[in-house]
């Protein structure tokens, strides 16, 4: 803003660096401030953010509301800035007794003192066993809860953008709202457009609450469940990796010609991958990066939190 400029050059700020002037129309703002940034900075950036929540706290959240991993724990915004950004929560109710008759699930309803009415039509309905209500907490006590769990589906991307950031695989469901804009920085989120919407046609006053159907959310939700627990074979792991290594080798670092000469699946819901080098601490953020994204197109980890650790061969 013209504002914060001003404030910046009267405070004695040496160098400054602003968008344009009054150039807010048409800008995706994720993609805008990335580039601007990565151009001043002479660096790629990562867009992903990441929210940590104090162990202790979730700790004692896990006691305190029975969470564990013999159950699907899956916090549900339903909560919107809007009607028409709100998925009607009848369907809600519906998706949740379907994943519940597959899984056993604890749902975690992420809204406030103004979405009172719409929690308590879930509580009332058959489904009402298996939910706990955020709206009488406030963030410090939701957060170690989100944190403690698995998996986000909802229509409010505020509460979406805190799951996401803690680390759960997220499912965004957008009505009215350019996904382009809010809903693509992070490779944990996974994107839902109203039948006929794309991402790139998707923006607000795409009035599409009426056209998400509850089996289209639901498949998509089984895919992101399936699609985090599964396990690689070590040898298709490293058959990737000499493939990935030969299409772009780990640059040298501090003089140090770095290899990466196995990799292995060491735990899976999330996955975590083992990856063994000669100069472990030396592999470049930028490089790591790029083994993350090939793992992802190679096998299908689109939303799915990926944990790569580097240990010394």
């Amino acid at each position: 803003s013209v504002r914060l400029y001003l404030v910046s050059k009267l405070s004695g700020i040496k160098e400054n660096f602003q968008y344009r002037f009054f150039s807010k129309k048409n800008k995706n703002f994720f993609k805008t401030a990335k580039e601007f940034t990565e151009k001043i900075l002479h660096m790629e950036i990562d867009s992903q953010s990441k929210i940590y929540s104090n162990k202790n706290d979730m700790e004692e959240a896990k006691k305190k509301f029975n969470i564990s991993n013999k159950t699907k724990n899956i916090v549900c915004g339903i909560s919107a800035s809007g009607p028409t950004k709100r998925w009607d929560i009848n369907n809600y109710i519906k998706l949740f007794e379907n994943l519940n008759s597959k899984f056993q699930c604890k749902f975690f309803l992420a809204g406030g003192l103004s979405d009172e009415n719409l929690i308590n039509q879930v509580m009332k309905s058959s489904i009402g066993k298996n939910c706990i209500s955020f709206c009488k907490m406030n963030l410090s006590e939701a957060m170690p809860i989100i944190g403690a769990s698995q998996f986000y589906i909802g229509n409010d991307t505020g509460w979406g953008h805190i799951a996401s950031g803690l680390g759960l695989k997220s499912l965004f469901l957008f009505m009215d709202s350019p996904p382009l804009a809010y809903g693509v920085y992070s490779k944990k989120i996974n994107i839902i457009c109203p039948d006929g919407l794309t991402l790139e046609s998707m923006g607000h006053n795409s009035r599409g609450k009426d056209r998400i159907p509850v089996d289209k959310v639901l498949k998509k939700a089984y895919e992101v469940h399936e699609a985090r627990d599964v396990k690689i074979s070590t040898s298709k792991l490293n058959t990737f990796l000499e493939r990935a290594t030969r299409e772009l080798h780990p640059p040298a670092v501090k003089g140090k010609n770095i290899q990466i000469k196995y990799m292995t699946q060491v735990h899976y819901g999330p996955p975590i991958f083992a990856l063994f080098s000669n100069y472990p601490n030396l592999v470049p953020i930028t490089y790591k990066r790029y083994l993350e994204n090939k793992l992802r197109e190679a096998f299908g980890f689109e939303g799915v939190p990926l944990n790569l650790t580097f240990r010394k061969k």
